[in-house]
């Protein structure tokens, strides 16, 4: 075999169809590697009568946006975003009016489309969820691509868009809307959702801009080779002012955050396969080490993306219990957090619990099989980690908690994209 996976084969031998490949490749990546019922969504639950459903509710949401929100407003320049948090909120602070796309829309958001741009998109959608590889890649389903391409772009021009954000640059329509705007000559943003834990050409190759939180997040991205000058620094949206209060670190209430897997290997470079069972046997792990400090019970937290129920399979209900709140109210009652490379890590910190970072390491490499990155792997001596049972155990009972001070160099305090007037 010349090729090491499937999806380089179909570049291979479907050179002619280059172009749909690329847009859909985050896709086609779900179909061969997003399965499990530890994925709460897994395409192999895919319910027709579920998405036909959603997809009335779609209708509905965009009629009352129709009609009740109206036109677009002629006096301010207008954006297109479906960046997370409260991105769009502080878009909206800046003087533009922000719309969100068309195969994004929230409620009570206002949505830039039409009614046949929204039945086009989900029929996009329909065959992502339930088409096999061939129905993808036919020249009926290019062609239902490039005529929404088209129509989009002719949207954009009309309502004359000054510029797109996106929270990646992976999924289908991200990518076709980057692909547009770089079409017509507008800026394209990504806002990255999250504390990266790897650095690759992944959020970064596409759009014009990659806005990132902090000045060391920025500099991990320039080591892994992406252009200085396209690196914004702007903090995040949830973060106001520096807190150097102590942190909470004792064992009364602690949470953990488990050690989900990817959904696609589009996460690296390379395709890196990870074994669903060391979620489990992470959980284990801190169990066997919190038993022997006297702990009896913690709560859990797993991934948005993740079946808690599936956990249930394996886990003891008497020590592990769910913790589903919203991620303030569960940080608000933690006296401690136990987790792997998360973006929670900034997150506890910031609400004033200290975060224990437990990335057991194989070979140099975490139980997904990637390397660790900073903040993660030990180079900054305020941020501790664990790599083995016996460091956790260390870590949690000489009480070696994290030194703030590190933090407004990954979250930039205060939030501030004023440098956006600048080029849009």
């Amino acid at each position: 075999m010349r090729n090491n996976n499937l999806i380089d084969h179909l570049f291979e031998v479907n050179k002619y169809n280059y172009n749909t490949l690329d847009l859909c490749q985050y896709e086609l990546q779900r179909i061969i590697y997003g399965y499990g019922n530890h994925f709460k969504n897994n395409l192999e639950l895919f319910n027709p009568k579920r998405h036909r459903v959603k997809h009335f509710i779609r209708i509905a949401y965009f009629l009352y946006q129709y009609c009740y929100l109206g036109e677009l407003s002629k006096d301010t320049t207008h954006i297109v975003s479906n960046a997370y948090y409260d991105f769009n909120s502080e878009l909206n602070n800046l003087g533009y009016s922000v719309y969100r796309p068309v195969w994004s829309m929230k409620k009570w958001e206002p949505v830039l489309a039409n009614l046949k741009l929204l039945m086009e998109a989900d029929s996009i959608s329909r065959t992502f969820q339930n088409a096999n590889f061939g129905e993808i890649l036919c020249q009926e389903f290019t062609d239902l691509i490039e005529k929404f391409q088209k129509k989009m772009q002719k949207l954009f021009i009309q309502k004359k868009v000054a510029a797109l954000f996106v929270p990646n640059d992976a999924a289908f329509f991200e990518r076709l809307s980057i692909s547009i705007f770089r079409a017509i000559m507008k800026p394209s943003f990504i806002f990255l959702h999250g504390l990266p834990t790897r650095y690759n050409d992944i959020d970064d190759n596409r759009a014009d801009y990659l806005i990132v939180w902090g000045e060391k997040i920025k500099e991990s991205y320039v080591k892994a080779g992406v252009e200085k000058n396209k690196i914004l620094i702007s903090g995040h949206p949830y973060f106001k002012e520096y807190r150097d209060h102590p942190l909470k670190f004792d064992l009364s209430n602690i949470l953990i955050i488990t050690q989900s897997m990817p959904w696609t290997p589009l996460n690296s470079n390379e395709v890196i396969l990870s074994d669903r069972g060391n979620s489990i046997l992470y959980l284990f792990s801190i169990e066997r080490v919190l038993r022997e400090l006297g702990v009896t019970s913690v709560k859990f937290r797993p991934h948005p993306v993740e079946n808690s129920g599936w956990y249930f399979k394996f886990l003891n209900k008497t020590f592990y219990r769910l913790d589903d709140r919203a991620l303030l109210k569960a940080l608000s009652e933690a006296t401690m957090v136990i987790g792997p490379s998360s973006t929670v890590f900034l997150e506890s910190i910031y609400y004033g619990v200290n975060y224990v970072v437990y990335d057991p390491t194989i070979n140099n490499k975490d139980l997904r099989n990637y390397p660790l990155v900073p903040p993660f792997d030990g180079s900054d001596n305020r941020i501790p980690v664990a790599n083995s049972e016996n460091d956790l155990k260390y870590i949690i009972s000489n009480k070696v908690a994290v030194d703030r001070s590190f933090f407004p160099e990954y979250a930039k305090i205060p939030f501030d994209i004023n440098f956006i007037k600048e080029i849009i």
